[in-house]
């Protein structure tokens, strides 16, 4: 018999929508680094009550930052009740950066002023750099390197006194949504708690590459319980490895289980497009929705 999945067609107003910003209020900040770099934030902020968007998020932290912040797509994770008194949300952000083609038109368009060789300044007094040669040069904004300014100026003088954590707890064989920092993307995949070297590490492994990647817990933006999921995908995971951090071996085991699990089915795809029109639409319980 042919899998049946929910109908989303009744969302189509909902997505239509005009995006609103989101008034943020930053509460407290943090680095993600990638190989030595720092290269986004985790951002906690408080807002106004509501059910936003995606995009609202990402509007929000544009008009919220002066255009200085770039919001990583489907990053946020609502941390509180979204009806609470003063909901608390997570975000990841990036530094903005701009890329343009170089030519006389563009630089003459954006009305920059050449500072030195192969560096611009524009009306905003953002710099630019040339990178590239020949056809492929492109004029660069370099992105803005005095970020702990940035935050200072505008950490909320409101702290919010309530009751919420920063990582969202999951157990292994959860399906997760994490932020990947080689990629700065959103990506998803089954997560597992692996000892290595006496120590205790959080891995996904990742649907789209078939791989064990390492990852901190405050990077999971998402996770749906593997016990909600149809019984024909669900891990066979003993219930005493629920919650146990698993050998390397075991981790193998698990590894091996989840390739053939992955092989030939659009059941994940259909999950992770569940989530992508949460995040779309800001309804938070779309990821209850029955597929059977």
């Amino acid at each position: 018999m042919s899998r049946q999945y929910a109908n989303l067609s009744n969302i189509a107003a909902v997505l239509d929508t005009k995006d609103i910003g989101v008034d943020l209020a930053l509460q407290q900040h943090s680095k993600i680094t990638h190989k030595g770099k720092v290269v986004a934030y985790k951002l906690i902020c408080s807002h106004q009550p509501g059910a936003y968007s995606d995009n609202d998020y990402a509007e929000g932290v544009r008009e919220s930052f002066d255009n200085r912040l770039k919001y990583v797509e489907k990053s946020f994770t609502l941390l509180t009740d979204n009806n609470a008194y003063t909901p608390v949300v997570s975000v990841i952000v990036t530094a903005m950066s701009e890329s343009l083609p170089y030519n006389k038109e563009v630089i003459t368009t954006h009305k920059f002023k050449e500072v030195t060789a192969n560096v611009f300044m524009d009306p905003s007094d953002n710099i630019w750099h040339i990178k590239g040669e020949g056809d492929d040069r492109r004029i660069v904004q370099v992105a803005d390197d005095n970020m702990d300014e940035i935050f200072a100026s505008r950490q909320s003088r409101k702290v919010v006194h309530s009751s919420y954590g920063t990582c969202i707890d999951y157990y292994n064989g959860d399906y997760l949504f994490y932020y990947n920092p080689a990629r700065n993307e959103i990506r998803c995949g089954y997560g597992l708690k692996v000892e290595q070297n006496s120590q205790s590490t959080c891995v996904v492994f990742d649907r789209g590459s078939n791989t064990l990647v390492k990852i901190q817990p405050d990077f999971v933006v998402e996770a749906l319980a593997g016990s909600e999921l149809d019984n024909n995908y669900q891990l066979n995971i003993p219930e005493n490895e629920i919650t146990a951090t698993l050998s390397t071996d075991m981790a193998r085991a698990h590894l091996d289980y989840m390739k053939k699990l992955y092989q030939g089915t659009s059941y994940f795809s259909r999950l992770e497009e569940l989530v992508s029109l949460k995040k779309a639409t800001g309804n938070i319980g779309m990821t209850t929705m029955k597929l059977v």
